[in-house]
């Protein structure tokens, strides 16, 4: 055994001593519990999905999903960032409880106007582009989901944050089995198609969020109030504008495609696309859950400067990650013709190459988290338009030249693109802020 292969056994030990690590690999049972039951659920009732749900279908889902990820940045404002960034400096006056209140009443305002920009913008989008798909009421049901979506995306932040794994996973159980209750029903018993699919999934979000808004005010987490600080207010958005701008340069690189492959009409093949696109995320809910475990000790790895533990958190995640995705490519076949009853298999072709560039945005992903913690967040601005402009670019010319294989190739040009541009911002950022990356832990 060489020296540096010495040195890495000693870190991992000296990492699963620690008693932090210890807790967040119990805690990730919990997390892992949720995307676990969803994918034991999935082997029940996609193929049920799959006999109910035509390939027009799963292509009207697949669309009002890209629409969902338009809205979704403009809904939510990028704020959770801001309030995990500001979690631990109580020493700054910054009270976690009153922050909690402070945001989700200013989002209770504040959606009730976008929603209706939306709905409105959204409209006019698609009487310009006469977009083959109905709007009504599939953009109702988007709209819905983004409203109730906040109450239960900070519980289960705050779940994270305190390490009440066992809450985050009951929360996510209560989901997903409304969630599959509700679907099943108008799918099977009221013939729904996508509206009954769509309707499932947004049932499944608002009585779960509304669970939890109710354990917000049980456990005196959050006060409603219609009074909005200006002073906060201003203090969030200068914070947050720059991520949202981000955002939506980060749109393209999991939306646009599909965006661009409706004009082309062909809706079957979008079917196969999607269905493909559905199976690898199967796999990337896994990594999300993982990383969910360990991001809030990131943040705070972060703001206390023990940059080595870091590393080895980053290098662990990845080999894991590298192993589940070969594993997935192995067995993809035989897994997305069970999951659509034989009738969908082609899509496991689709779905292979979804898993590569799955995991190379992963990869990338630190380089926004790692901004973030530092309070940079005009350098994920940077980060996401570079990466917009070129996913636009990029995705225009291989859909017209290759169509859906070419949309499908571009996502792992687009996710290399992502951790070469994220390296060299990190680069820049190391060169001016020299003093800052001082390790405190030896």
């Amino acid at each position: 055994m060489n020296l540096t292969s010495k040195s890495l056994k000693i870190n991992f030990i000296q990492l699963f001593k620690d008693e932090s690590i210890r807790k967040n690999i119990l805690n990730s049972f919990f997390y892992f519990g949720a995307p676990l039951l969803s994918f034991l659920v999935a082997l029940f009732t996609s193929p049920i999905y799959s006999r109910y749900l035509e390939l027009k279908d799963f292509a009207i889902i697949g669309y009002f999903s890209a629409i969902e990820e338009i809205l979704f940045p403009l809904f939510n404002m990028s704020l959770p960032f801001y309030y995990l960034s500001k979690y631990w400096q109580m020493d700054k006056g910054l009270n976690p409880k009153e922050n909690l209140s402070f945001i989700l009443n200013f989002l209770n305002i504040v959606q009730v106007f976008i929603a209706i920009i939306s709905f409105l913008l959204v409209s006019q989008y698609f009487n310009l582009f006469h977009i083959t798909f109905p709007l009504m009421p599939f953009i109702f049901i988007v709209i819905v989901n983004q409203f109730f979506n906040k109450y239960s995306m900070y519980y289960l932040i705050e779940c994270r944050v305190l390490k009440k794994g066992l809450k985050y996973f009951l929360l996510n159980v209560l989901q997903i089995v409304i969630n599959t209750s509700f679907s099943l029903y108008f799918l099977i018993s009221l013939n729904g198609g996508a509206i009954g699919r769509m309707s499932g999934a947004m049932l499944g979000i608002m009585i779960t969020s509304t669970v939890a808004l109710f354990l917000f005010i049980k456990e005196k987490k959050y006060i409603f109030s219609f009074k909005i600080e200006k002073t906060k207010v201003k203090a969030a958005l200068k914070y947050c504008i720059p991520l949202i701008i981000a955002s939506y340069a980060y749109y393209p690189i999991g939306n646009i495609d599909r965006l661009f492959l409706e004009r082309l009409g062909k809706t079957n093949e979008y079917g196969y696309y999607t269905i493909g696109l559905r199976m690898a995320g199967f796999a990337g809910a896994f990594f999300l859950a993982l990383y969910q475990s360990f991001e809030p000790d990131l943040y705070k790895l972060i703001s206390q400067r023990r940059y080595k533990k870091y590393i080895m958190f980053v290098f662990s995640y990845m080999t894991l990650l590298a192993s589940l995705c070969i594993l997935f490519i192995i067995f993809s076949k035989p897994i997305v013709s069970f999951l659509t009853s034989g009738r969908y298999t082609y899509a496991s072709t689709y779905a292979n190459i979804f898993i590569i560039g799955i995991f190379f945005m992963q990869l990338g992903g630190f380089f926004d988290q790692l901004f973030t913690a530092f309070g940079e967040t005009k350098y994920v601005m940077k980060l996401n338009i570079s990466m917009g402009v070129f996913c636009i670019i990029a995705y225009y010319f291989m859909i017209q030249h290759y169509q859906f294989y070419g949309a499908n190739i571009t996502r792992v040009i687009t996710s290399l693109f992502y951790v070469l541009s994220g390296t060299i911002l990190f680069i820049i950022f190391i060169k001016r802020n020299k003093s800052i990356l001082l390790d405190h832990t030896k």
